[in-house]
């Protein structure tokens, strides 16, 4: 083979001595060569090779015939073989997936049980479906990072023949008198990847013979110039952070277009457990950098703009509603996220009222003001709040986004109502209504303990 497979797997550092390799092994010339090739080199690598064979249950007799094969294979090379035998059609009906999405998910699960997130999960992806899927993504207008051709690693998976064409493999396979079985699927052009394969590449290569070498020139300067950006991307996103999936979006908003997305998206990934957002929302999401504004990017997760203040955050409502009525002696009250404690305070305990320290007089409450049972809870729709000390009336929903606060912790918040009305908030202190003054007869001072300060 011109492009050695074990200089690919030094020079990405895809097999370290002593690691376990599965190689996925579906029966066919790749990977049947990928299997030889790094049981040949198992001592040279110092690591153990295994096979793990998905039987799909697409194709009937044929995949039963793929199924025996590989067992063949195995038991003659004494390979050690894992099967999975999965009604791929089955589950892609009631899931709703395509059936090569649900074979993949399928696959790639069993592959990660096996390997129990330690061992290299060994693919024969080669060349030419790096070509190919290099097509597919151009087709559907993808980004730099879609133009990079498959990655030789990604995580635990690695793929030593990702430099090696089809051809090349053919030949490895003739060389080593090894025999595999042909997909019957694979000459079918309705599929969109055998249309490229079998009626595009071929001309392409009329065009220009040496077009893998084209290619590899030119995703390598590709993924030279998206790894740099992503690098740059990845700095900005760490200079922006204030904390809680928050980031500073002026910050953000004023660098470059192709690094501003690229933020967005190391950040959106960072919030939601490596999701990726589609162009349409990277899209918006920069649009709201400079104008303000909510979107939902996908179930659940939401994307928010304001007072300068980019935040990821899941339901706005991330806390489920909470409510607990407050005896009438003003016991101590527990609520989910901590205690309110209560003080009372009487009238010739108040007669120095200018002296009280400022934080307990923002947090007395005139007793002779509750006109109904009061209660302790998290906000919710509609409530508004008139402030006792700058004297003016706002929703919650804009008090909250001035004071900059991360909507996964808006419903951790406590405040205490009279019927409809706010008396308090925490952190915000009493209403201008129920405010103690110097006339007030008795008043409760409360003080809010966290419970992870408890």
């Amino acid at each position: 083979m011109r492009n050695e497979p074990l200089d690919t797997i030094r020079k990405y550092s895809m097999i370290s001595a002593g690691d376990r390799v599965i190689v996925g092994l579906s029966g066919g010339a790749d990977s049947v060569t990928l299997l030889h090739y790094l049981n040949s080199c198992r001592e040279a690598l110092g690591a153990e090779i295994r096979a793990a064979h998905v039987n799909h249950m697409i194709r009937g007799d044929e995949a039963d015939r793929d199924e025996e094969f590989v067992r063949q294979l195995c038991r003659r090379e004494n390979i050690h073989l894992d099967v999975l035998r999965f009604d791929v059609p089955a589950t892609a009906r009631s899931t709703g997936e395509g059936l090569e999405e649900c074979g993949r998910r399928i696959r790639y699960d069993f592959f990660n049980t096996l390997s129990g997130g330690k061992a290299r999960i060994a693919t024969a992806h080669n060349l030419n479906d790096s070509m190919e899927t290099f097509i597919m993504n151009l087709c559907r207008g993808a980004s730099l990072k879609g133009l990079c051709g498959i990655p030789p690693v990604r995580g635990n998976i690695i793929r030593p023949l990702i430099f090696t064409s089809r051809t090349e493999i053919e030949e490895y396979c003739k060389e080593n008198a090894l025999e595999y079985v042909t997909d019957s699927t694979n000459s079918d052009c309705e599929y969109t990847r055998n249309k490229i394969r079998c009626e595009l590449l071929p001309v392409m290569f009329e065009i220009n013979p040496s077009l893998s070498s084209a290619f590899l020139r030119c995703t390598e300067n590709l993924s030279e110039d998206e790894a740099y950006l992503s690098q740059c991307a990845a700095k900005l996103a760490d200079e922006a952070y204030c904390g809680d999936n928050r980031y500073n979006s002026v910050l953000i908003a004023a660098a470059p277009e192709p690094l501003k997305k690229r933020a967005v998206v190391v950040a959106f990934a960072r919030a939601f457990d490596g999701k990726i957002p589609e162009n349409r929302h990277i899209n918006t999401i920069c649009s709201m950098l400079s104008e303000g504004g909510k979107a939902e990017i996908y179930g659940n997760c939401f994307a928010l703009v304001h007072g300068g203040v980019l935040e990821f955050a899941h339901a706005e409502a991330s806390a489920e509603y909470w409510e607990i009525p407050i005896k009438s002696d003003f016991a101590d009250c527990a609520y989910p996220y901590g205690t309110l404690h209560f003080r009372k305070i009487y009238k010739k305990d108040i007669n120095n009222f200018k002296n009280i320290n400022n934080d307990v007089l923002d947090n007395l409450i005139d007793c002779d003001k509750i006109n109904v049972t009061p209660l302790l809870r998290c906000r919710k729709e509609g409530d508004s709040f008139r402030s006792g000390k700058r004297h003016i009336t706002k929703k919650l929903k804009n008090l909250y986004n001035e004071a900059h606060i991360p909507l996964a912790q808006r419903n951790r918040i406590p405040l205490i109502s009279d019927g409809d009305e706010i008396v308090w908030i925490k952190g915000f202190g009493v209403s201008e209504k129920y405010a103690a003054s110097s006339k007030s007869e008795s008043c409760i001072q409360i003080i809010a303990e966290d419970k992870n300060n408890a």
